[in-house]
């Protein structure tokens, strides 16, 4: 099951953070201060209730005024690039940055 898999990562020591339209911070600026697992719904129906209710944190990114949603990959592509490249787009060296 999806929701004890997320216990197991958080004992690892991941901070797990769930992808959600309706989420609460606003992914350009989340840092999880560590390793992160990413959790993404389906499309659709998003996160289960039991799964967003699992998560340390739910992120969103934040869309354009007419832009309802993203599918599910190009959502997650998004979430991966922001998470791995210093949230707001911050350099960081080792991540194709110079330094």
């Amino acid at each position: 099951n999806v929701a004890r898999a997320l216990e197991a990562l958080r004992e690892g020591g991941f901070r797990v953070a769930g992808l959600a339209g309706e989420g609460g911070a606003p992914l350009p600026g989340y840092a999880p201060g560590g390793p992160a697992a990413l959790v993404v719904g389906a499309e659709g129906a998003g996160l289960r209730q039991l799964v967003a209710a699992t998560c340390d944190d739910l992120v969103a990114i934040p869309m354009a005024e007419g832009v309802e949603s993203l599918n599910v990959a190009t959502a997650a592509a998004v979430a991966l690039y922001a998470l791995t490249n210093g949230g707001a787009g911050a350099a960081r060296p080792g991540r194709g940055q110079p330094g």
